[in-house]
């Protein structure tokens, strides 16, 4: 099978599991079913999305890392630390594992020191030496990429109308919890986008080339 026609493969099927799950738990909802209490099936499902989604950025980052491609990989790296604090903050480990407290105090700060060292690798990437770094990053933020980046920060927002009851909408933990689970989705999304969409092509101008051709070996370290 062709590698694009693997990835749309994967894509359409990525699709099609996240949309059949919404669509299994409002149907399970509708039947009376408790999908929203505390550690249940959406939470543990919304814990799910977000480590796939955390660990598909990591492997994009660390399969581009050696490429001069500075501002994906930086965004990479920031999106698995963001997911890694996410998937902390819905996951309960004492009531989940049975930790006792003292234990869950010591994996909160494992993880806090795994997001803070991930946001420093983020900087390091970013500010290495590279060529159009500023156009890599306005590539990145014009991106589907970063489109469902913008629609999950929008989602989650709803949820938070629908957890509190505000503008008049009705006060639901099921919505809230849905939604939630529809934005870790989107990011989930926007990583397996993060690996098939070209963002930036490197820019040689006619003199660069012609200096590369009369100067090889300053062009090939130039490129690097």
């Amino acid at each position: 099978m062709p590698k694009r026609t693997s990835r749309l493969f994967t894509h359409k099927l990525a699709d099609a599991l996240m949309l059949g799950a919404i669509a299994v738990f409002i149907i399970l909802h509708l039947n009376g079913a408790n999908l929203s209490k505390e550690n249940g099936v959406l939470e543990n499902a919304q814990v799910f999305v977000i480590l796939c989604g955390a660990l598909t950025y990591l492997l994009r980052a660390m399969i581009n890392f050696g490429a001069p491609y500075r501002a994906i990989q930086a965004y990479a790296i920031f999106m698995t630390a963001f997911l890694f604090a996410g998937a902390a903050r819905e996951l309960s480990f004492g009531k989940v594992f049975g930790f006792e407290p003292q234990v869950v105090d010591g994996v909160k700060y494992v993880v806090a020191a795994l997001v803070v060292g991930l946001l420093l690798v983020t900087l390091w990437a970013y500010f290495r030496p590279t060529q159009s770094r500023w156009q890599q990053t306005k590539d990145l933020l014009r991106s589907r990429t970063l489109l469902h980046f913008y629609a999950a920060f929008l989602i989650f927002g709803i949820a938070g109308v629908f957890e509190k009851g505000d503008f008049g909408m009705i006060k639901s933990v099921f919505l809230e919890e849905l939604l939630e689970l529809t934005c870790f989705m989107a990011l989930l999304r926007g990583a397996l986008l993060l690996g098939c969409e070209r963002l930036w092509k490197p820019r040689t101008d006619a003199s660069t080339a012609a200096n590369a051709l009369q100067h090889p070996s300053e062009g090939a370290a130039t490129s690097r």
